[in-house]
């Protein structure tokens, strides 16, 4: 379960004025103005069929046009995979993408989200890092798949 949801700008030139998050993180007051006002809707926290979502990333970023966003970041888990395909289809629309990833990681004894924006996706030690949670996501999976299969339920 999701218990915070961080935000965090890798790059100074995204400014976020409210954050939406679950858990205890306490939330901005109501009375907080905009720090800017943009033409469309605003998604900055979507995923594709590189992480836990639905959509490859062309379909995402065309239902997302469809439904009225012109500003989105693709922040699948720990993979910048579709990033690129993303990219070309938003160009193609008029749209801004910004470079967007959630990292999975564990502090005070739970689990916590963050999410990195506006980065450079060649950076290597930011690549070999998402490689490295990536590898043991797939560990932990399979040690799941162990135990269900111990009580009984047959998966593979």
């Amino acid at each position: 379960m999701l218990k915070k949801c961080l935000c965090y700008s890798l790059n100074k030139s995204i400014a976020l004025s409210s954050v939406v998050a679950k858990g205890n993180l306490p939330l901005p007051s109501r009375n907080v103005k905009p720090q800017m006002t943009v033409p469309g809707k605003l998604d900055l926290h979507l995923h594709t069929t590189f992480s836990d979502g639905i959509l490859d990333p062309t379909k995402l970023v065309e239902k997302a046009y469809t439904n009225g966003v012109r500003y989105l970041a693709i922040t699948d888990h720990d993979c910048l995979a579709g990033l690129p395909a993303a990219e070309e289809k938003a160009e193609s629309l008029g749209m801004t993408l910004t470079n967007g990833v959630e990292l999975n990681t564990h502090g005070e004894g739970e689990e916590v989200h963050i999410l990195g924006y506006g980065f450079d996706r060649d950076d290597r030690v930011l690549v070999e890092t998402l490689s490295h949670q990536r590898a043991d996501r797939e560990v932990r999976f399979k040690q799941m798949i162990e135990k269900l299969n111990l009580l009984g339920f047959n998966l593979d």
